[in-house]
């Protein structure tokens, strides 16, 4: 069954945040990109709920947010309201978007490229859609699991892959995504604009866990979901018996940089 995005409205707006010092940061990033515009037109494909944009729209850029998801720009519409910068929002794919080329002082993606088979298109877009001069930002989490988290999440993976539920492998790479911004628009800079821990103990990622991810396992049938949890919560019993145990990650924010000839 396909992924509706429709559905996933809550869970990517709690699951996906990221902490104050890191979108204070990316925000400057953007205005130091942007120079002397004081409101900077800035575009963004698969935006979804606008856990990057909300921050620009308060330092006064304009946004243009693009989504195939109806619900998604609702909730940000919802979000952004009375934020000083201008945003619209616009539902249309990726990798056709509806404006002129030359249209904005910079673009930027975050968690979009693995979910577009044609991502590469995506990013020919976005780059089109930019003017001559300004920069196309792709943005990363790189995540570090830590050994518990780690075993956690191997359980849980040979659980639901027992139901015959097959987890596509996601692409393209990060490297592959820089090396081809390097080759198709112009020399790629890196920067490291943000690192966090987070986590939760064994007992609080058990906790609700049938509900946030049901939406992600919607083909999976009713009766077999609700065993393949309750085989989750046996085996985390058996592997972490304390149920304090940590379950952490340590997140990096890094954004690759490259400058539209």
């Amino acid at each position: 069954m396909p992924l509706s995005f429709d559905d996933l409205v809550d869970p990517f707006e709690q699951g996906r945040g990221l902490p104050p010092h890191a979108l204070r940061t990316f925000a400057a990033l953007v205005r130091a990109l942007t120079g002397d515009h004081v409101h900077p037109r800035v575009v963004e494909p698969g935006i979804g709920p606008g856990r990057l944009a909300l921050p620009l729209l308060l330092g006064g850029c304009h946004v243009t947010g693009v989504d195939i998801s109806q619900p998604m720009l609702d909730r940000l519409a919802a979000r952004s309201h009375g934020l000083p910068g201008r945003c619209d929002l616009v539902r249309a794919s990726a990798t056709a978007l509806p404006f002129p080329a030359a249209t904005f002082e910079l673009g930027y993606v975050a968690s979009l490229f693995y979910l577009i088979p044609d991502w590469q298109w995506a990013l020919y877009e976005l780059a089109r859609v930019v003017r001559p001069g300004g920069s196309v930002l792709f943005c990363r989490e790189r995540s570090d699991l830590s050994p518990a988290l780690t075993r956690f999440d191997a359980a849980w993976r040979e659980l639901i892959s027992a139901t015959g539920f097959r987890h596509e492998a996601t692409g393209p790479d990060d490297e592959t995504v820089i090396r081809t911004m390097n080759e198709r628009i112009g020399p790629v800079e890196r920067r490291s604009l943000a690192q966090w821990t987070i986590g939760q103990t064994v007992a609080e990622a058990l906790d609700g866990y049938d509900e946030r991810l049901r939406p992600l396992y919607a083909g999976i049938p009713e009766p077999t979901w609700t065993r393949t949890v309750g085989a989750l919560v046996a085996r985390a019993r058996e592997l972490f018996p304390d149920s304090t145990t940590r379950l952490d990650c340590q997140v990096s924010f890094e954004v690759a940089i490259a400058r539209v000839s």
